[in-house]
């Protein structure tokens, strides 16, 4: 199961979900705001923060079952979800999959629109220069 975090007593559920690199302390600063009105489920995903790699390849699709699987273990539906840059993209295809368990869906610094080819260009350079600099970018838990 992936790592997550629970935290408010409010009446509506805010599930969260970081973007690509991050992790669940990005919500830190909000989390004083929102856990007012809402409880919070701040998610790791696959292979951020203290959520185990899952797979070689993660698609959005897999994330989404992984988030699904947080939630049924909690016995949440009815749930307003929130992702933020990739877990923006994790968040469409959550609702593609599991309509039925949302109330809400907002993208924060996501778009619903597909990556163009520069996009697609952006991503992969990115991507080989974390993996030549793994150890620059990541620190690997005890």
């Amino acid at each position: 199961m992936l790592n997550f975090e629970k935290k408010g007593d409010g009446k509506e559920t805010l599930v969260l979900l970081h973007g690509f690199m991050e992790n669940i302390s990005i919500w830190s600063d909000l989390e004083k705001h929102l856990s007012k009105d809402f409880t919070l489920v701040k998610i790791d995903l696959p292979g951020h923060g203290q959520s185990d790699i899952l797979a070689e390849v993660h698609t959005m699709e897999m994330m989404a079952e992984e988030v699904k699987k947080v939630l049924d273990h909690q016995n949440l539906k009815d749930i307003h979800l929130l992702g933020h840059s990739m877990g923006g993209y994790v968040s469409l295809a959550f609702a593609e999959q599991f309509s039925e368990y949302l109330k809400s869906l907002t993208l924060f610094f996501s778009t619903y629109f597909p990556d163009d080819e520069e996009k697609k260009e952006q991503r992969k350079k990115s991507y080989r220069i974390i993996k030549d600099a793994f150890a620059h970018y990541f620190r690997l838990r005890p």
